[in-house]
């Protein structure tokens, strides 16, 4: 009786496909969500960088928008329709104010060091800044002017149990890791910028 039991393989491909079928899964759907990532990455740095070339020709300031008609006129027409502009979070800062054109010492202007407020204690990235825009700040400035935009989305995890750390947070009862693109550069040298509340 043992020896037909042991001999007995009826069962055993469904037993194996059981063991396989379960890592098997977990490996396609990480290979999506890094593959989403990338593709979120990517969008998010084709967004960002125009919505810097808005702000450099003096596009934004010139005319005063606002933060959120920055977002909707210059970031969320670079995005496609899987995302919601309404999770889209910009802060964008004067990192450094121009001096008076008597003092400038070239066509490069100073040198930042004030971008190192900016850095992160670990100096390995810039902070984080808040993840809704109305607690960051809109400070297009004007000609000259250095300015850091930062662009963040919410990128849905489907793997949520196996991702930790910075960036994983809760929106709306999913975790999400917030992804962020960033692009540091100087305006050009427009005129008539009109000024923003709270800012330099």
């Amino acid at each position: 009786m043992l020896i037909r039991a042991a001999a007995d393989t009826r069962g055993a491909v469904a037993m194996e496909f059981g063991l396989v079928v379960i890592p098997l899964v977990l490996l396609l759907v990480g290979v999506f969500q890094i593959g989403y990532a990338y593709y979120v990455a990517a969008s998010l740095d084709r967004a960002s960088n125009a919505g810097a070339r808005a702000i450099m020709t003096g596009a934004v300031s010139t005319v005063g928008l606002s933060a959120s008609q920055f977002t909707q006129t210059y970031i969320c027409p670079q995005l496609t329709s899987n995302f919601n502009c309404s999770n889209v979070a910009i802060n964008v800062v004067t990192v450094l104010k121009a001096p008076p054109p008597a003092n400038r010492p070239g066509p490069l202007g100073p040198i930042p060091t004030v971008y190192h407020n900016y850095v992160n204690a670990a100096q390995n990235g810039l902070l984080f800044p808040q993840l809704t825009t109305s607690q960051n700040t809109f400070c297009p400035g004007a000609g000259y002017d250095l300015i850091l935009l930062q662009v963040l989305y919410p990128t849905p995890l489907f793997t949520a149990v196996f991702w930790h750390g910075n960036g994983v947070t809760q929106l709306n009862g999913n975790y999400v890791y917030y992804q962020m693109s960033s692009t540091t550069f100087k305006n050009e040298p427009f005129q008539n910028a009109l000024s923003y509340a709270g800012c330099p």
